[in-house]
């Protein structure tokens, strides 16, 4: 069985060389995540990032996808770290940025696609798709300096604040976790479990431009040192965590719930996040707080 990474080299390498792309092992995380970057100078960089599906096993290996990452910083392994003050920050996924800034949403079923060979000689032309959308269409997007994510209007975020200010908070609260004003991520709880370990519980909200009629929402658990969520593991200490909630009911429960969570009104919103809220409840806070590697 050809390996990942061995595919990736042999695919993706060359033809990401040829546009200035270098394979950076630093970026690397297991075998679950591989990066290839560029400097653009003035201490940014541009990533982008193969990311193999972690629980869903082919004849071939898992299915993958890419993200494409623009950030100001003068550790690229550390991109997560960078300076999120940098206006032309980015972090999205090419087939998002296929669906919702080139609007080519019929070449794809989801924005959200991922690619899967089911035979070792379909290896090949899956890393070849995806490089020609990255070629033509990603690393354009990624490298222009006016390439920003679209917005959602601020009607659509302040009602989305209401709504977990008004079902979420109060429920999480009785567990000691608290809102808190995060840069990076503006929807976020968070409580400290140990002495120099905070756990945190982010939702993330997306949806498709122009109009956002309908919005989406994820859910993001970390557990890492400081006072912000960050992407922690293998830095150097014991306990940091990071999975999505959807990810973990799919390890813990093998609910096939997807990655968002989709309403286009007030009272869907209000439903969603009361089933997220029992989830977070019954599965998310006992993982975030259970000892890990004599952590706590």
């Amino acid at each position: 069985m050809t390996k990942f990474k061995e595919a990736l080299l042999k695919f993706a390498a060359p033809r990401l060389g040829a546009a200035g792309y270098e394979y950076d092992d630093a970026l690397r995380d297991r075998d679950l995540m591989y990066g290839f970057r560029k400097h653009l100078g003035d201490d940014i960089h541009a990533i982008i990032f193969f990311e193999r599906r972690q629980y869903e096993e082919r004849p071939v290996g898992y299915g993958f996808t890419v993200s494409l990452v623009r950030c100001k910083t003068t550790n690229p392994a550390q991109w997560y770290r960078g300076d999120y003050d940098y206006e032309g920050f980015l972090n999205w996924r090419l087939p998002a940025v296929l669906w919702f800034v080139y609007g080519l949403g019929n070449i794809y079923s989801y924005n959200d696609h991922w690619w899967t060979p089911a035979r070792e000689e379909e290896i090949e032309a899956q890393f070849a798709d995806a490089l020609d959308k990255l070629e033509r269409y990603g690393i354009p997007w990624l490298e222009d300096p006016k390439s920003r994510i679209p917005g959602i209007p601020d009607a659509k975020l302040a009602e989305f604040r209401e709504a977990l200010l008004k079902i979420v908070s109060p429920e999480l609260q009785r567990f000691g976790y608290r809102a808190m004003d995060c840069e990076v991520y503006p929807f976020c709880f968070a409580r400290k479990v140990f002495d120099d370990l905070t756990a945190f519980i982010v939702f993330e909200l997306g949806g498709s431009p122009p109009d956002f009629e309908r919005l989406q929402f994820d859910v993001v658990l970390f557990r890492n040192r400081g006072d912000e969520p960050r992407y922690d593991l293998y830095q150097g200490y014991e306990g940091a965590l990071y999975r999505s909630l959807g990810g973990l009911l799919w390890i813990k429960c093998g609910l096939q719930i997807g990655h968002f969570w989709e309403y286009s009104s007030q009272e869907e919103l209000e439903k969603q996040l009361r089933d997220v809220v029992e989830k977070i409840k019954n599965h998310a806070i006992p993982w975030l707080e259970a000892p890990v590697s004599g952590a706590f």
